[in-house]
This record gives structure tokens, sequence and C-alpha cells, in this order.
């Protein structure tokens, strides 16, 4: 085959695999977010959700957040947001987009380095199609595994395209640097890159033999100097490693107890990869920690010492064994357990780029087995096209169950056992569903499984506010923050019932120590702000609502909360800017269209608060403050054009029913209604009650100013404001 009829024989590959990756993966494009990462990264994370900013890509090259450090990841993110909003279906097409690039770029790269051109495609179709990438690909939250992988690719095609000639100051080694970079802040599972460009010189690009006669035979001195060549490389190795500890351990993710058993549980994980990759069935989104028994562990590691032995043995005559066993070992090192991060016992996503050694592995050895076989291209293409198809059905089967949270959590406890943090996350799923009580049983049944796991502590206890048994919730909180000190999250949590305890010195601490945590968490200074107003700490409430504004400006509820702080400091003006702000960011939001009616009707512009007070009143329909404003201002206002007394008496009746006639508000808005249209008896008559109920109430001023009101009525003159 010519290199005119290669490339477009290679290019036509590209189109095809791109073209089934999309038909297998397109259903996810009708997915919704899940409450499972992508919550906390996407729809709740008011840097992402806001879009794309200058101060959203200072924060994310700036800040630890969710246990990450991913500044890459999360631009993608801020730019799904500024283009899509928070539509779930395009941000989860933007990952099958990657997804599907990737498989190209890997069909890519195998063929340039190997010149096996459909050895190459079916190791690529299997990348793209194997039912353990559904995780990376159907989840919003794993942008990084894909966007990683994509940098990772690009990388590895300029490294090898460097390796054609060794100039260092090629434009290929700088730019297999530079994606190196990106890969690595988009997921630093990609520091093993280094080791797998050694891997690529060792085989198939054959960069570290001896001689033509024994290609395979390792030249040390050639292989000091590809080390030497990759120095850049290395040294960001150990950059990455220490910033995601810090990252991870900055939000106690990071097991620091018995090393012993994950150590363990890590040989047995790598087994069960492969145990995966042939019998891809009863997937999980998470796999718990099982005791594992000794007996285990030490099968585990004679299986993989067993197997390392083999590839070593065959390194001469079959090196892409070696290749691929230690291309698959080694890009799991980051993520198998030896430093155990998250309560998983293994994830289906770790496996989104280390399992190509392995299909390397199967599709070079399947060839070479059939090399003397007489139909072994017929034979070759009926099973590499079987194959291929049992994994895109399995794929499809497993997709339909990220439709939802709700789908995918009932799908998780169903194929494991003892599944708390299963049970715990079906819980959220059920609650954000409509489903509470339902909810309940889950959360009581993690509670459960792991008693001693801050965050299952944490919904427990959400989960009994969600019953109706806020008292029961304390304790609970309680224990959790106990458990997690640098929990944020957890102490934000415990301040909101600590709170609603009347707890507020209480709630004031340990909001203070979640802004101690995490300084931009942007719903813990809303409630210390909201608090703080409640105490009479104004200003201090103030401050702190405007540093959540800093941070989320496009919050209607923080700045209504700033609005009613600014207003009882007597700021009118500002509050009333807050207030117009909050309802053009949510106009259904009817305390916002309430108080704003409120401060125009002090600024003196009484059509303009009338509007907003009638919006509120039919927001909600039995809020009898909005009722009774509109009918003082249509009843009283000295502009004769704005004063409406039959329409001033309607809305104050309504609001006099609402509160079964016992608000003395509200029956002196009545008798300054009835005045206005001349119903002077009915006036005094309800000047009175009310009069009578103020003093009942203790409110001698309130009783007064009515008294001067009643002498109009009887007299026979309606009360205007000047």
């Amino acid at each position: 085959m010519d290199a005119t009829q290669d490339r477009k024989t290679c290019r036509l590959v590209c189109l095809i695999l791109t073209a089934v990756t999309l038909a297998t993966y397109w259903r996810v494009s009708g997915d919704n977010f899940i409450n499972f990462d992508d919550d906390y990264y996407i729809v709740q994370n008011p840097w992402v959700n806001q879009g794309l900013s200058f101060k959203g890509i200072a924060w994310a090259f700036t800040h630890f957040y969710s246990a990450n450090w991913h500044p890459i990841t999360w631009i993608s993110h801020m730019l799904d947001c500024e283009l899509f909003g928070l539509q779930p279906g395009p941000q989860h097409v933007v990952n099958l987009g990657f997804h599907a690039a990737n498989a190209a770029l890997l069909f890519t790269l195998l063929k340039r380095t190997t010149g096996a051109l459909w050895r190459s495609a079916i190791v690529a179709g299997l990348f793209a199609l194997h039912p353990l990438h559904v995780e990376s690909v159907a989840w919003a939250a794993e942008r990084k595994d894909v966007l990683s992988t994509f940098f990772g690719l690009l990388a590895l095609l300029c490294y090898a395209q460097y390796a054609k000639t060794g100039a260092i100051r090629s434009r290929y080694y700088w730019g297999a640097l530079f994606f190196f970079v990106m890969g690595l802040m988009s997921k630093p599972m990609v520091v093993t890159l280094p080791f797998v460009m050694l891997l690529l010189d060792f085989w198939p690009l054959g960069r570290v033999s001896t001689t033509s006669d024994n290609p395979m035979e390792i030249d040390f001195r050639k292989l000091k100097t590809l080390l030497l060549e990759k120095w850049p490389f290395f040294m960001l190795v150990p950059i990455s490693c220490v910033i995601t500890y810090f990252a991870q351990k900055s939000a106690g993710a990071v097991a620091t107890n018995d090393r012993g058993f994950y150590m363990g549980n890590a040989l047995v994980s790598y087994v069960r990869y492969i145990g995966r990759m042939f019998w891809p069935i009863d997937l999980s989104v998470i796999y718990p920690l099982y005791t594992i028994t000794p007996w285990k562990v030490a099968g585990a590691a004679f299986f993989l010492l067993a197997i390392s032995v083999l590839c070593i043995k065959a390194r001469q005559k079959k090196p892409y064994l070696l290749m691929g066993w230690l291309w698959y070992l080694g890009m799991l090192v980051p993520v198998i357990g030896f430093m155990q991060v998250g309560p998983q016992s293994s994830a289906d996503r770790y496996t989104y780029m280390s399992l190509t050694g392995l299909f390397v592995i199967c599709v070079w050895g399947a060839a070479d087995l059939m090399k003397d076989w007489r139909f072994r291209k017929p034979v070759a293409v009926i099973a590499s096209t079987l194959i291929l198809l049992v994994c895109s059905a399995l794929t499809v089967h497993q997709l339909q169950f990220w439709k939802n949270g709700v789908t995918l959590f009932e799908h998780t406890i169903a194929v494991t056992a003892n599944n708390a943090f299963g049970e715990d996350e079906y819980a959220g799923a059920l609650i954000i569903a409509g489903k509470g009580k339902e909810a309940f049983a889950h959360d009581a049944e993690a509670l459960r499984l792991a008693p001693d796991n801050a965050i299952i502590q944490n919904d427990y206890a959400a989960a009994l506010v969600e019953v109706g048994r806020a008292p029961d919730a304390l304790s609970h909180y309680a224990q959790a923050a106990q458990l997690a000190p640098n929990n944020a999250l957890i102490q934000n949590n415990y301040g909101v019932a600590l709170a609603r305890a009347g707890m507020t010195n209480d709630a004031i601490a340990r909001y203070q120590q979640a802004l101690h945590i995490q300084p931009d968490y942007v719903d813990a200074y809303n409630n210390l702000g909201t608090v703080l107003a409640g105490e009479g700490h104004l200003d201090e409430a103030a401050a702190s609502l405007s540093r959540a504004l800093a941070i989320e400006p496009d919050n209607a509820d923080i700045h209504l909360n700033l609005g009613l702080a600014l207003i009882r400091l007597g700021r009118v003006p500002d509050a009333a800017r807050e207030f117009s702000t909050a309802v053009t960011l949510d106009p259904k939001e009817a305390e916002a269209q309430y108080e704003l009616g409120l401060c125009l009707a002090m600024a003196r512009q009484p059509g303009m608060a009338l509007s907003h007070l009638q919006a509120a009143a039919q927001l909600r329909p039995d809020w009898t403050d909005p009722l009774n404003a509109a009918a003082w201002i249509l009843a009283t206002d000295g502009d004769g054009q704005v004063r409406n007394g039959p329409e001033a008496v309607s809305l104050a009746e309504s609001a006099a029913a609402l509160s079964h006639g016992q608000d003395p508000v509200i029956l002196n808005t009545l008798a300054a209604a009835y005045a206005e249209t001349g119903r002077f008896d009915d006036a005094t008559n309800t000047a009175g009650k009310a009069i009578a109920l103020a003093q009942q109430s203790g409110r001698a001023a309130l009783a007064g100013q009515i008294q001067s009101l009643l002498a109009l009525y009887r007299q026979h003159h309606a009360f205007h404001h000047v």
C-alpha cells in the first residue's frame, strides 16, 4: 500500500471509529447530572456554574477544591457552562466528543509506531467500546479522565514523532512536554506518561536495542541517554504528586491508617480489573472495601509476579507482552490504592487508559497465534467484529443506568452487597427526586453499615431533618463533625442544625470553622451572615454576605439576605439595589419582590412599589404582608391618581380574612381603605377593633397611631400621606 492510500485508509478508520463511538454512546445526551461529584464539581460550584471568567480561571489555578487541583478541567467545565448553562446533555456530549477523539488518537499513535493498521484499529475499537470505559464517558464529573487522556495521547504522538529524529530542539519534543503539562493539569493520573514513553522506546520504537540482530536486548548506555532526554518530564512528576497529595489531604480524602490492608487491596485490584476486562458484568460506580483474606492477597501477588516473569522472558520474541503488561501495571500505580484515596476498593474509571496495555497484548498475541493459520484473515475479521459488537452491546446496556442518580445507585446496590456508600448516594438521589421518606431507609442502612463514616453520619442527619426529626439530627451532625473536623461541608451543615435549634453562638463558630477550612465557601458566608443579622450584628452580617456575593454574584438568595441586613442598617437605597438584583435573577422570589416594593414605597415611587407588591401577592396568595402593603398605598397615597379605594378594600379584606381578623395592622389598613371609599362607619368600627387588639397585645404605640386616625374617620375624613 503506497503512502497516499495508507493515509486515506487511516482517515477512513478514524472516521469509522468516531462514528461507531458516537452511535454507541449517544444516549448520554439525554442523561442528567448525578448526585455524586456532578453536584460539587459543576451544579453547586459557583466558580464553574457562572461560566468562564478571569476570576474563575485564577481560582482554578490557585485553589484546591473537592480534593482536587486540575485547573484545565475546571476551565473546560466553565466553558461548558458559558456555552450551555447548566444543561447536562451538552456537557455529556462534550465528554463523548473527547472519548471519540481519544479513540482516533490512540489508533493514530499505534499505527504510526507499529505500522500495523488493523491491529491498531482493533485496539482502538476496544478502547472506544469496552463497557469498563462507560464510567469515564457517561459521568460528567469524569471530564478529567477523557481530557487528561486527550492531552496524554497528543503528548505521546508528539513524542513518537520526535523519536524519529531525536533532536531535542524539535517542536515535537516541546509539543510533547506542553501536552504533558496540560494533561497533568487535567488529571494527575498521567504522571506515568514519561514511563510510557520509555516503554514505547523499548517497543515498538526500538530505541533501546543494541544491534539489529538482537533488537530487544537492552543497551543500558542508550537507556541512560533516553532517561536524560526526558528529565523535564520526570521533573514534573514529583511536583504533580506533591500538589495532588496536599489537594487530597486538604479535604481529608487520604487514608492514613491500615496501610497493610490497602496494599493488599491494591494487589487484588490489579487482578480484579483483568477479570472485569474479560467479564464486564455487574459493573458498579462504587465498589465497597471488603475484608480480603491473606490467601487472596498472596494469590494475587503470585499471579502478577508470574505474568511479569513470563513477559520478561518473552521480551525478545514478543516484546509487546512486556510493553503492554508494564503499561497496564504502571498506569494504574497512581490510583491502584497504594496511597488510598476515597472509600472505594476499585473503580472502573481507573482503567480508562491503563487497559490499553492489555488490549495490545490480546490483539498482538492473537495475531501471533493465528499467523500460521490457513484462514487467519476471515477468522480474525469475524472474531474481531463479534468481540467489538459484544462490547458495544454491553456498553449500551451499562449506559442505561447512567440516566440519573436514582437509576445509577439503584443498580449499584443491586449488584453489590453491603455497599454503605451506594446506599447513601441512592438515598441522596431519592431525596432529589422528592422521595424523602423512601430515602430514609437507605440512609439508615448506610449508617448501620458504616457508623464511623463522617459523610454518612452527615447524610443521615440530613435525612432526619427531611422526615421532620430535626432535633434528633443534632447529635449525628456532632458525630460527623467530630469524625471529620476538616470537612467544610459537615461543619457548615452542623452550623445550620445548631442555628435551627437556637444555639446561634455555636452555629457561628461552626460557620467560621467551615470558612477557615474553605475560604471561598459561599453557603457558609451566607449562613454566617444570616445568623449574624438575626443576632443584631448587622455590619458583620453585611460584610459576610458581601464576601459571598464576591464569589457568587448571581445568587438571588444572598442578594436578598444582604438587602435585609442593609435595610435594618437604614441603607434603604443600597437595600433596594440588592432586592432589585434578586428579583432580576429570580423573578419568582416573593420575598425579594415584597421587600423591593417596600423600599420603592419609602422612596416615594408608589406605582413601581405596587407592581412588586402585587407580584409578591400573586406568587404567595396566602401571604398577608404584600396584600396589606399594597392596600395601604392604594388607600392612603398622597397622589389621587395612585389611590384606588375599591381595590384597596378588596386587598385589605383578603388580608383580614387570611389573618382571621386578629391582626391590628391589617385592620388599620382596612379601616383606611373603608374611609377612602366613604364607608366611614365601617372605618370607625374597624379602627376600634384594631385599637383593642393592639392594646391587648401590648402595642401601645400602634394603638395611639390608630386612635389618631380614628378621629379623622369620625369627622368623615380619609387619611392621605402628604
